[in-house]
């Protein structure tokens, strides 16, 4: 399974007024070998906040990018971008991410687990929603569920849906309503959502 690499940062008031400075980092991966494709997006419910997802043969691929003789000066010209530090995470899902990329809005959720719980119940969780994911409207399965390699008990995961509300509306159908509620018992939850734009 190909590995995704998950960018996150505040976006700088230059790249808020003209998204298109955001095509010089664009270009450069889809360049790379082993890039097989990359989106970006504004954070749904925080316009300052950018997330890119870019998906690679392998981590040795990734890796192989930060040796290339221009790296150095593609971080150069990718600082204009940034309000801030950036957050890089890399995951091998348990499932291809393509369809929730490709949703109109996706669902990102980094999951870590309580004091007092266990990855194994976490787990469990996640299988029995993914077992009635045809329940909920609106969704584009597969689930696509990971550990973040930077941080091992972090794991992350990826939902497409035809929107917010959708999601929003899959949350009080039984038994989803239920297990969702057994997820918050559980882990620490942080959910943002993100209208990609996919490049291939």
């Amino acid at each position: 399974m190909p590995v995704v690499e998950i960018i996150s940062f505040h976006a700088s008031e230059a790249l808020i007024a003209d998204p298109t400075l955001g095509h010089v980092g664009r270009d450069y991966l889809k360049k790379c070998e082993g890039c097989i494709s990359l989106g970006r997006g504004f954070q749904s419910d925080d316009k300052t906040k950018v997330i890119t997802v870019v998906v690679w043969e392998s981590y040795g691929h990734y890796e192989n990018m930060t040796k290339r003789d221009d790296y150095a000066g593609f971080l150069a010209d990718f600082k204009c971008t940034l309000a801030s530090g950036l957050l890089l995470q890399h995951v091998e899902f348990k499932s291809d991410p393509a369809n929730a990329f490709h949703a109109p809005i996706t669902e990102m959720s980094t999951f870590k687990v309580k004091e007092g719980h266990s990855q194994a119940e976490l787990d469990g969780v996640i299988a029995e929603i993914a077992k009635n994911q045809h329940l909920a409207k609106g969704m584009y399965p597969p689930l696509a569920w990971g550990e973040v390699k930077q941080t091992p008990g972090t794991y992350i995961l990826f939902i497409g849906w035809d929107s917010v509300e959708a999601d929003m509306n899959s949350v009080k159908v039984a038994p989803n309503d239920a297990l969702v509620a057994k997820l918050y018992e559980i882990a620490d939850i942080d959910l943002k959502y993100v209208a990609l734009d996919i490049f291939e």
